[in-house]
């Protein structure tokens, strides 16, 4: 327990949390990376029109992309996909093993 003085706060203790893939990817905004299309706020209208609020986010899918002569993954929403904005690397150059007899 910590005694609280005129004008002093207990010490800050660090804390140490292990942060896992899923983690970060839920901390990244849900936000296109071409178009910038986000999420926004609405409200759902029922039958009787009662309205409450809920967010309308954007379908993102991940893809892998050429961007600055490299692939990456990045979060692309599926209009910029169907329109053609995101140019796609070609498939990897995979040959299947013959088949030894």
């Amino acid at each position: 327990m910590f005694l609280i003085l005129r004008g002093s706060l207990p010490p800050i203790r660090p804390t140490y949390h292990q942060t896992t893939d899923r983690e970060v990817e839920r901390d990244m905004p849900r936000q296109c990376e071409y178009c910038g299309k986000g999420t926004k706020a609405g409200g759902q209208v029922s039958h009787a029109h009662n309205v409450s609020k809920r967010t309308f986010r954007p379908n993102l899918q991940k893809v892998r992309a050429w961007i600055d002569g490299s692939v990456k993954r990045v979060y692309v929403c599926s209009r910029c996909l169907r329109s053609g904005k995101v140019r796609k690397p070609p498939a990897r150059d995979w040959q299947p093993e013959e088949a030894s007899s």
